[in-house]
């Protein structure tokens, strides 16, 4: 954007990478947002959102469970955002249904699955680290 100073042009640098803009919602959070079309409000289970996605199992596990697109190819962005239902160009509206859900006293419980890696307590632990 330029400046400008006694007739001169400024322009700020902004070093600004795209993985920095992906981080707005790493992808531990876009596996949060993801729910089941089938059973409305349900969080969609890992190996449904694999087979989505076009991945591995373990690969969406552990792409689940990362809180930053660093070292993510592209392609497999696309892929799992695509699966959760994340246009993770313009997170906002994810953003906005995280933020209400959290407002709700116990909104993490809702946001996680019952038991295993997706579990309740897993969750809040991720939130806090974030």
């Amino acid at each position: 954007m330029p400046r400008h100073i006694a007739g001169v042009r400024i322009w700020r640098s902004y070093s600004v990478t795209l993985t920095d803009t992906l981080d707005r919602l790493p992808p531990c959070l876009v596996r949060l947002v993801a729910r089941d079309p089938k059973r409305r409000g349900r969080r969609l289970p890992l190996h449904d959102l694999a087979a989505k996605a076009g991945l591995s199992y373990g690969a969406t596990l552990r792409l689940s469970q990362k809180r930053t697109w660093a070292n993510v190819p592209p392609k497999t962005i696309d892929a799992f955002c695509a699966a959760c239902g994340v246009d993770i160009l313009h997170p906002s509206a994810k953003l906005e249904y995280l933020k209400d859900v959290l407002k709700h006293p116990s909104g993490y419980r809702l946001l996680g699955a019952k038991n295993g890696p997706g579990s309740w307590k897993n969750v809040v632990k991720m939130l806090q680290s974030l």
